[in-house]
């Protein structure tokens, strides 16, 4: 080997000689493979003496190696710049980043709750909503259904238990008091002398001051005595009794009479022929003996909510930092349920929740909090400049709800297992069923619905704002909005939870109309207390409606879904089961109306029918004879004459489309 020194000229001359063409940057050749056939092209540029290209040669896989790194590299470079855009983003914390960054809050777990939904008058016949509790008998003493806030509370119960799992917990969300055998409670005023007294019944804070008029005498005595005795009797008592038709109108006006008014309130007349009734001497006691339920009440309905209450869980003791942040123990957490309590020495006090901590002042107990991709909620408090810093030492608590989900919605009478309650309980069902339970906002919700939220800024103008404002609502899964006059808007929803994907059945139609009904009070209020009502524009009249099937024969409407059959012949290759081929073929077909991918006014195409079908592995080749709403008779033909093979499902805007009746004839392959 030579050692003779050489010049930089030479040196120069021999690593960029003057001949030299380095071909143009290929910016997509970027895996192992092209990096590797890349630089196999620059060595005769550079060392056109090494022309070994064998998988053992040595610089041959220092070349490969230097190609794996950069195809790593390549790799995570590419990652990086999907992660940083919405629209392209995989990973749910990269979504929820960017989504922070629009301003724009998913929602997490949304509980379902049984019985009537606020705001729905249930129709005559319709059993009571709620839980269903029934004490066993005899019952000399009332039973407390403890809620949240009782001791021993809440009453927990759940769907049977299906192996480790301890089925579908609800929790009472207030007491119930079932009375049992018949129990008195005493009230005593004394008379002021003047016209028209009214006394409240149910409200001297007993342990069950309920009073439930019954329409009659049966449940309260009226006495009138001087005095009241030691023992609690009356000196010289007088009965009152309920006026004919509970009114006073045409009785005489001394009339030892009394009407109970709003259904809890004891009144007396005025002592005149134009006031009639007696007016109770002043100085007297008015005594009352009053039955809260009438005898034998051995059960009671109370509303519940889907989950567990964790009350006062430690999280934490400050240390004085700025920006200091806790994580809740318990996953997921119902939306809006969380509660934070700062001791910093006199015992626990809440502090409030802000959206964005960046609003408080310096001196406001506030705090915020988030929900990262593992559904873990972070709790964070201010630095001292947004939001007030927990001092030193202060221990720190939280109550919320640990549950939720679609989960939640269970069937009517299916609640049937006491978990934790009074032993007085004998049974209890909910007789109807559970609603509004939704999982946590998905990964394509956010990634779709959090660049809507900008563009209406939290008004509604266009009919677009209209359903990008309604789909930031926990409980609703899909929106559109039609215009039927100037100031009025028809907003069609699909709440979260199940699709009906069993057609337009009776059952189906009534659960989803039920749900919708549900939801309705909350966007749109008469009362000035829904959602959209502080958005919308002045004199907007808002609707509130489910999907809507528009039946193109009978030119009707009705709500629904629109029912597609598709029908296909399929050729299997020679090597592939027949059966196997034909199930494929129909659960590809059934796949392009999943509930994910439909939407109001979605199209199906025969391309994509094609498409679906030529994607199955052993499929040969494919003919679709029939592609047609179910309200046609099917077959080739203008579906003006009853035919059906258009080659394009068109839905209006109020109408989402399903698979109906899937029907595939497959030749060929091995049968079996």
């Amino acid at each position: 080997m030579s050692v003779t020194p050489i010049s930089l000229a030479t040196v120069s001359d021999i690593t960029f000689p003057q001949t030299l063409v380095i071909p143009p940057v290929d910016y997509t050749s970027r895996d192992h493979a092209s990096l590797v056939n890349d630089m196999l092209n620059l060595i005769p540029s550079y060392l056109p003496e090494w022309t070994d290209r064998s998988p053992g040669d040595f610089g041959i896989v220092m070349l490969e190696l230097f190609a794996y790194v950069g195809d790593i590299l390549n790799y995570y470079s590419d990652r990086i710049a999907n992660e940083s855009f919405i629209g392209t983003a995989q990973q749910r914390q990269s979504v929820l980043n960017l989504a922070t960054l629009l301003d724009y809050t998913p929602h997490g777990n949304v509980s379902a709750t049984v019985g009537t939904p606020p705001g729905v008058i249930p129709t005559t016949g319709t059993p009571p909503g709620g839980l269903q509790f029934t004490i066993s008998q005899p019952a000399p003493l009332p039973v407390l259904i403890p809620g949240p806030k009782s001791l021993g509370g809440p009453t927990q119960v759940s769907t049977n238990p299906v192996g480790g799992d301890q089925g579908v917990v609800f929790e009472t969300t207030q007491d119930l008091w079932i009375y049992g055998d018949k129990v008195s409670t005493t009230r005593n005023w004394t008379s002021t002398g003047t016209a028209n007294q009214q006394f409240v019944l149910g409200s001297d804070g007993t342990a069950w001051p309920t009073y439930i008029f019954t329409g009659g005498s049966g449940n309260q005595t009226i006495q009138v005595g001087t005095a009241l005795n030691p023992d609690g009797t009356l000196q010289s008592p007088v009965t009152y009794t309920l006026a004919p038709g509970n009114s006073l109108v045409g009785q005489a006006a001394g009339a030892l009479m009394y009407t109970i008014v709003n259904n809890n309130t004891l009144f007396f007349g005025g002592g005149t022929s134009g006031n009639p009734g007696n007016i109770p001497p002043a100085g007297n006691t008015i005594q009352v003996v009053y039955q809260p339920a009438p005898p034998g009440t051995y059960s009671g309905v109370v509303s519940a909510i889907q989950g567990r209450s964790q009350i006062g869980e430690g999280i934490g003791i400050s240390n004085g930092s700025p920006g200091q942040s806790y994580t809740l123990f318990g996953s997921p957490v119902v939306d809006g349920s969380v509660a934070v309590y700062v001791d910093e020495g006199n015992g626990p006090y809440a502090w409030t929740y802000y959206q964005r901590l960046i609003d408080a002042m310096a001196s406001e107990n506030a705090y915020s909090y988030t929900i990262n991709a593992n559904s873990v909620v972070i709790i964070q408090f201010g630095d001292g400049i947004a939001g007030r810093i927990p001092p030193p030492g202060a221990f720190i608590t939280a109550d919320y709800i640990q549950g939720g989900g679609a989960l939640g919605n269970v069937a009517a009478g299916s609640l049937t297992n006491v978990l934790q309650g009074p032993s007085a309980i004998a049974s209890v069902t909910n007789p109807l069923a559970a609603s509004g339970g939704a999982d946590a906002e998905t990964t394509d919700h956010i990634r779709i619905h959090a660049p809507l939220s900008i563009t209406a800024i939290n008004r509604a103008v266009t009919l677009d704002d209209y359903a990008a404002l309604v789909l930031n609502i926990a409980q609703v899964a899909k929106a559109a909005a039609m215009s039927t006059a100037y100031n009025a808007v028809n907003i069609y929803v699909h709440p979260t939870g199940d699709f009906f994907a069993y057609g337009n059945d009776a059952n189906g139609i009534t659960t989803l109309t039920n749900r919708v009904s549900a939801l309705a009070p909350s966007i749109s209020n008469s009362a000035m207390t829904g959602y959209l009502d502080d958005k919308k524009m002045v004199g907007m009249s808002i609707n509130v409606l489910p999907p809507q099937y528009y039946n193109q024969v009978t030119l009707k409407a009705q709500t629904g879904y629109v029912p597609i059959n598709v029908q296909a012949t399929v050729q299997v290759l020679a090597q592939y089961h027949q059966t196997t081929i034909k199930s494929q073929v129909i659960a590809a077909i059934q796949n392009l109306f999943l509930f994910s991918v439909v939407d109001f006014g979605f199209d199906i195409s025969l391309s994509s029918v094609y498409h679906a079908c030529m994607n199955v592995e052993g499929v040969d080749y494919v003919n679709i004879t029939g592609l047609y709403r179910n309200e046609y008779t099917g077959g080739l033909g203008d579906p003006a004459s009853g035919g059906g093979y258009t080659g394009w499902i068109n839905c209006a805007a109020t109408e989402i489309p399903q698979a109906y009746q899937v029907t595939v004839t497959a030749n060929g392959g091995i049968p079996y």
